[in-house]
């Protein structure tokens, strides 16, 4: 009994309904107590419901019964740091990989926990390293993509294409194979390849990729105001000037607020004289940030998490009149222009102000002159009136990645609307469910293509 209401709870929640699968799951536990894969599901589960106290306390009871589990000592870890207890949460995963030392996972975490740079990069090569050894003799299609993963994360997407052309056939789920690809692709600077396997990863999307409940993406606006602050307090610290960007600009001084339907915050970065500070090491070394694996010091972009909240820290670089700031520096990739502007003083969430005509200007060139009309689906990344030498096959890219993002959180209209707006066409009419892309009410779907 406790296996089948298990398996049920397995299906629910990978399918959106976590709800109910929480129940499922509750049963077998009454069922049997001891049924160690409900506990860890259980674990996961409150973790993402930011239940960090709740799931410690699962992971704390199944490590008594077997205290070598590696999936709950890679759960007890993550509660740790979520409850800001750091010093125990790197510990963890220090015995993890001492206990365990082919546990690729558990020298990801220890990559994402330490404060540590060259313990960080020692971590993730041998994260590496331990999935090409499994490779050689595990047919798991996991470890497939967590290694491809890997080669992306240690800067050699180039490799990570020739595992992919070996062994993609390997991994069931062709909708993941293409998306694999398509990333591959796309950081070697192969924006074409890119952008065909992403509108494959499109194409191979099945009904069972679809949640059933939809999934509402919203910045958490309160938690948000409070990592803001306390991220621009460390950045002012070592010397950055953190200015609102992006979303963050268009909310403070259209609406006077962050945008609870925004996906993160965007600050931009100006040194003050003399600074030298890299904001990769403040992150890494504070202990509630977590580092995006891909990030190396010197990085114009730094997608960071603070208590849960996304935050995109850009480097604003100034080149004659103009600020740039975007993805990388490799030719064609993401990157906007803006007028160049004087910081002002600091404000209550400690970002720099900007005049009414300086925030008017900037958000003028981001999106054009009806900047004051919400648009829900205006895609900077896509159709931004600021996007500078950037290639019409990555635009093309970003907008099925977007559209791709949509309909796995069951929003088929935003879906549909994203894909209107690509520079290329990205026809639908190879899709294995067409039917997927048709739901909802089309009357709402706006047909607005950018045109520059």
């Amino acid at each position: 009994a406790a296996g089948r209401a298990y398996a049920h709870a397995v299906h629910l929640i990978r399918t959106g309904d976590i709800s109910i699968g929480m129940r499922r799951l509750n049963e077998a536990l009454v069922c049997d107590p001891g049924h160690m894969p409900s506990r860890l599901l259980l674990g996961r589960v409150l973790l993402h419901l930011a239940q960090a106290d709740e799931a410690l306390t699962v992971f704390t009871f199944v490590l008594r019964k077997k205290p070598h589990c590696e999936s709950a000592l890679l759960g007890q870890s993550i509660a740790y740091a979520r409850l800001g207890r750091h010093d125990e949460a790197l510990e963890t995963v220090r015995h993890l990989v001492r206990i365990a030392p082919d546990s690729w996972r558990g020298f990801n975490s220890l990559a994402d926990l330490t404060p540590i740079e060259g313990e960080r990069l020692e971590a993730l090569a041998a994260s590496q390293a331990i999935l090409s050894r499994k490779l050689c003799s595990d047919r798991n299609p996991g470890l497939i993509e967590a290694a491809a993963k890997a080669w992306i994360t240690l800067r050699r997407p180039d490799l990570a294409g020739c595992l992919l052309d070996a062994r993609s056939g390997e991994i069931p789920d062709a909708a993941t194979a293409h998306d694999l690809r398509a990333r591959a692709a796309y950081f070697a600077g192969d924006y074409a390849s890119a952008f065909a396997s992403k509108v494959k990863s499109l194409h191979a999307l099945t009904p069972d990729h679809i949640p059933a409940v939809p999934i509402q993406m919203k910045l958490e606006t309160g938690r948000a105001e409070n990592a803001l602050k306390s991220l621009t307090f460390l950045l002012r610290e070592s010397g950055l000037i953190p200015v609102p960007m992006a979303g963050t600009l268009l909310g403070l001084y259209r609406n006077g607020r962050l945008l609870d339907q925004d996906r993160d915050v965007d600050i931009g970065l100006i040194p003050s004289p003399g600074c030298r500070a890299d904001p990769v090491d403040l992150v890494r070394e504070h202990p509630g940030l977590l580092l995006e694996r891909h990030a190396r010091r010197g990085d114009r972009y730094l997608p960071v998490l603070w208590d849960g909240i996304s935050i995109d820290l850009f480097r604003l670089d100034r080149a004659g009149e103009y600020f740039s700031f975007g993805f990388s520096d490799r030719p064609g990739d993401v990157q906007w222009r803006i007028p160049v502007f004087q910081s002002g003083p600091e404000d209550e969430r400690g970002l720099s102000s900007l005049s009414p005509d300086t925030a008017s200007a900037c958000l003028r060139a981001l999106y054009g002159p009806a900047w004051r009309v919400p648009d829900p689906y205006f895609a900077s990344v896509v159709q931004s009136p600021a996007l500078w030498n950037v290639a019409l096959h990555v635009r093309a890219y970003y907008a099925a990645h977007r559209a791709r993002a949509a309909l796995l959180q069951a929003d088929p209209i935003k879906a549909r609307a994203l894909l209107a707006r690509a520079p290329l066409p990205i026809p639908l009419d190879q899709a294995r469910h067409p039917d997927l892309w048709t739901a909802g009410d089309a009357s709402r779907t706006p047909f607005q293509p950018y045109t520059s």
